[in-house]
């Protein structure tokens, strides 16, 4: 039992780190959660695996990657899930504003350069009307489609129905 607990802190340090590392290697998006799925299991099988081959041939590690067959597969679910919440936090932009009962959303997606604008009437319900290609001039943030153009500068939306328009950035 003494060998056990440094054993298993070893064990999960180490999954820690390689874990957090592929994670970020592959920086998961929500379409992606379907993975955790696999990677659970193959993390458990993996540590199971491996105590399989240690009994014939280190007997006293087996048990500490028995339990680490668990400890890792709550480790990588915790960090899948985690990664693909930080990963929106990174890429996503909002800048948002209410006229009367409608409020307007500008989504900017970092990864792709792009933005979308949608309008919701209802919570939980909106409706995309505008898409089109985000650039950052020098703080300013220029908006342009096929046929329009509109800026967002010093927290304010120009171009849009009015001269300006007061915006919320939520990031």
């Amino acid at each position: 039992m003494k060998k056990l607990i440094p054993q298993l802190l070893v064990l999960t340090t180490l999954d820690f780190i390689l874990i957090w590392l592929w994670v970020e290697e592959i920086d998961p998006d929500p379409s992606v959660t379907i993975y955790i799925f696999f990677a659970v299991p193959f993390v458990f099988f993996l540590n199971v695996i491996i105590a399989g081959i240690l009994y014939f041939v280190r007997k006293e590690y087996v048990i500490a990657f028995l339990i680490n067959s668990i400890i890792s597969s709550v480790v990588i679910s915790f960090l899948f899930l985690q990664g693909i919440d930080t990963r929106d936090e990174r890429s996503l932009n909002e800048w948002t504003f209410q006229r009367s009962d409608t409020l307007y959303s500008v989504i900017h997606y970092d990864k792709t350069d792009t933005f979308s604008f949608s309008y919701s009437t209802k919570p939980g319900f909106s409706t995309l009307f505008l898409t089109g290609k985000f650039e950052d001039k020098n703080g300013q943030i220029v908006l342009l489609t096929d046929s329009t153009e509109y800026i967002i500068d010093n927290n304010y939306l120009i171009g849009f129905r009015e001269d300006s328009i007061k915006v919320t950035k939520f990031h």
